[in-house]
């Protein structure tokens, strides 16, 4: 697979007038992309299984919470940063302007690195102060993974800053291996390996040695950095704060919503479900379910450079109708066959884990149909939020978040993680739904070249 050229300036014609051009170029590179994301998924699959027949349902409940728990922590932190690089940088390279680049990140690396720290202090202060021990009462020993997982919020957020930024240079390979692949590839292996050896991991080690696959993902992630911006780093940079954190912000409130889809599911499912199994059922029917996600990944990989490159150019509507009708022509059959396949056999799928992961058939199944509808119209929210949308965005994110809450609030003391996955379906996955439709609607997407104007103007 070609990385593409790092120069600044040297990345190809512009896109005015050559958008056929550049989605050719990218869709070359989609394959070699998509290779990369079908083996994260296949690591991720297999540490689904190796980590769910190491532990019980219960103790895998707690090890996935304690991952959402360092997710929600990283989207916080970042303040949105990791999506508008990939918004600001392709453009300030393509124009050649560096200190608009170096600038950027030394705005945003020492604040993203500052909020990361806070957080994880702030969690250490609750658990030593004794508040989480008052809140947990006898079951404080539940916080230990969590602990442990705050503390790799720093370390996470600079692996996945470093890893866009290698996005925006096109060093798509070093942008995905290391960190998506390498880091759950290490701990993948180490799990067999202690398994081998007749050792059980606890839910801590597993995290301990996912932040040493991070450490090792990020030391990749600079030592390839193109060398002449390195050197670049050492000169000023210029600052348009006002224009990144405008677009920034509500990037991390939406990258914060769209993280809690799960999160706040497998928690409520801790607190309000009367078996602490249940837990562990829905986090297992949700990891299974993942490589429904892998056409839509695949596609949002590329999606943020091109939509960065296209910015502002004459053709810019023309070549955002064309991405979007050739993602729906890969999305819609390929989530439908992977749909069937869980659809079809969740018992089977499920007993990759063991037995005592049966009764999550109902779960998964429901899962999956929420990941297909994801899966198939996952294109219309980053559309709308790279087309200066994001205030629409946020609040329809919002209001599904709220609605998944109240839906969580009232089925899952009757139906168990069930009910959260039938909550998440009818909110996520309505907006899901919304967020294409009105993209379609505003952009006019299925609109043929010459028709009349875009609705929702």
């Amino acid at each position: 697979m070609a990385s593409g050229s790092a120069e600044p300036g040297g990345s190809g014609p512009g896109p005015a007038g050559d958008g056929g051009a550049l989605l050719e170029r990218i869709g070359r590179r989609s394959i070699g992309i998509l290779g990369l994301t079908i083996v994260n998924a296949a690591v991720q699959f297999g540490l689904t299984i190796a980590l769910g027949r190491m532990l019980a349902p219960a103790g895998y409940g707690d090890l996935i919470a304690g991952m959402a728990a360092l997710g929600a922590g990283v989207n916080i932190a970042m303040l949105g940063s990791e999506r508008s690089i990939t918004r600001f940088l392709p453009e300030y390279l393509r124009r050649g302007d560096l200190r608009l680049a170096v600038g950027y990140l030394k705005f945003f690396l020492p604040l993203v690195l500052g909020l990361a720290l806070a957080a994880a202090l702030i969690a250490e202060a609750l658990h030593d102060t004794g508040v989480v021990r008052m809140v947990l009462r006898d079951r404080e020993a539940l916080s230990h993974p969590y602990i442990v997982a705050i503390w790799l919020i720093p370390l996470l957020a600079m692996a996945r800053l470093s890893a866009r930024l290698l996005r925006g240079f096109r060093l798509y390979l070093f942008a995905v291996a290391p960190l998506q692949i390498g880091a759950p590839l290490f701990l993948l292996l180490t799990a067999l390996a202690a398994h081998a050896l007749g050792v059980r991991l606890t839910e801590p080690q597993v995290f301990i040695l996912l932040g040493i696959g991070y450490l090792l993902a990020l030391l990749t992630h600079l030592a390839v950095v193109p060398g002449f911006f390195r050197r670049s780093l050492r000169e000023p940079g210029s600052y348009a704060i006002r224009e990144w954190v405008a677009l920034s912000l509500p990037m991390m409130v939406t990258a914060v919503l769209a993280g809690a889809m799960f999160q706040v599911d497998i928690l409520m499912v801790e607190i309000l479900s009367p078996s602490e199994t249940e837990a562990g059922h829905f986090a297992a029917a949700v990891r299974l379910c993942r490589p429904l996600g892998l056409p839509l990944a695949a596609m949002l990989i590329l999606l943020p450079p091109l939509l960065g490159h296209i910015a502002g150019a004459a053709d810019e509507a023309a070549t955002r109708r064309r991405l979007f009708r050739w993602g729906c022509a890969v999305l819609l059959p390929a989530n439908g066959l992977l749909l069937a396949g869980m659809a079809l056999f969740p018992t089977e799928i499920l007993s990759l884990l063991g037995p005592d992961y049966a009764d999550a058939a109902p779960a998964l199944v429901t899962v999956a149909a929420l990941e297909f509808l994801l899966g198939c119209c996952g294109l219309g929210l980053p559309l709308l939020q790279y087309a200066n949308a994001q205030r629409l965005v946020l609040w329809l994110s919002l209001t599904a978040l709220l609605l998944n809450i109240a839906g969580n609030a009232v089925l899952i003391p009757e139906m168990g993680g069930l009910g959260a996955a039938v909550a998440s379906l009818v909110s996520y996955g309505g907006l899901a739904l919304a967020t294409t439709a009105i993209a379609i609607l505003r952009y006019g997407l299925l609109r043929k070249p010459g028709a009349g104007p875009a609705l929702l103007r």
